[in-house]
């Protein structure tokens, strides 16, 4: 959790590096929010399909929060995730515009599935839409390629043009042995 909060607090940081643990456990805990997220909108879902009024109303109001929650949740997250995964990048010695690739992939694949929906209409699917989907099923394994690179693979030791590594600072200023773990 303190690697979350730490991160949260570095929201609008996109110079100095992260760590793979500060990266990892933000990933984590979003991930997790965001089932817990979503096990409440079934709930909800669940609840309204009683049809009872009182329920009905409360439970709608309940709904009505989680959304304008969940919609600034889901901004914040992004900022810092961004900030995050730049800082992460300048870790392992790269730009944190390389992260860019990853976030425009997603809007040319939408926009190739808008451009061949009058073609799937048509009720067979042809060379575009497989096209698409192989595109897609490539997206996604490059997607699940670049995390995992950001989660496991080890940052530069020395000092970058990035700045210091927050793992392996200089004996300089390192006193001790002791890991770094960000301050509160």
């Amino acid at each position: 959790m303190r690697w979350f909060i730490h991160a949260f607090k570095n929201i609008f940081n996109y110079r100095g590096r992260a760590r793979r643990a500060e990266y990892g456990w933000f990933m984590l805990i979003n991930l997790l929010i965001q089932l817990a997220g979503f096990l409440v909108f079934w709930v909800v879902i669940a609840g309204l399909s009683l049809n009872t009024t009182d329920i009905s109303l409360v439970l709608g109001s309940i709904g009505i929060i989680y959304y304008i929650a969940s919609f600034i949740y889901s901004i914040l997250a992004f900022f810092v995730s961004l900030s995050l995964t730049t800082r992460r990048l300048h870790d392992l010695g790269r730009s944190g515009w390389w992260q860019l690739f990853i976030y425009l992939l997603p809007l040319f694949l939408l926009g190739a599935t808008f451009v061949s929906l009058p073609i799937l209409e048509e009720g067979t699917p042809s060379t575009p839409i497989v096209a698409i989907n192989i595109m897609t099923t490539v997206a996604s394994l490059i997607y699940l390629i670049f995390f995992l690179i950001l989660l496991f693979k080890d940052g530069q030791k020395q000092t970058n043009k990035y700045g210091e590594s927050p793992k392996y600072p200089s004996q300089v200023e390192q006193n001790s042995n002791e890991r770094i773990e960000p301050s509160l």
